[in-house]
């Protein structure tokens, strides 16, 4: 059984948290890709709240980017 769109930005979340900048980009690579995909604001709100809870805030800057783009995707 495929995981849903959330467990999947959740699992993606989870990874923005690795030490390994390689893991960080992949995963927000990957959140993007997942917006293409499905413009949800459900995914949009679960970023947000991951960019609160982010421990390091280089890689929360960079969701804080991810989050501004897709904005203007609208």
């Amino acid at each position: 059984m495929k995981p849903s769109v959330m467990e999947q930005v959740e699992v993606l979340c989870q990874l923005l948290e690795s030490r390994k900048p390689e893991v960080v980009e992949n995963s927000l690579v990957e959140l993007d890709k997942l917006y293409e995909k499905f413009h949800s604001l459900q995914l949009v709100t679960a970023l947000e709240k991951a960019c609160q809870n982010l421990s390091n805030p280089v890689t929360a800057e960079k969701l804080r980017k991810l989050l501004d783009t897709i904005g203007r995707k609208g």
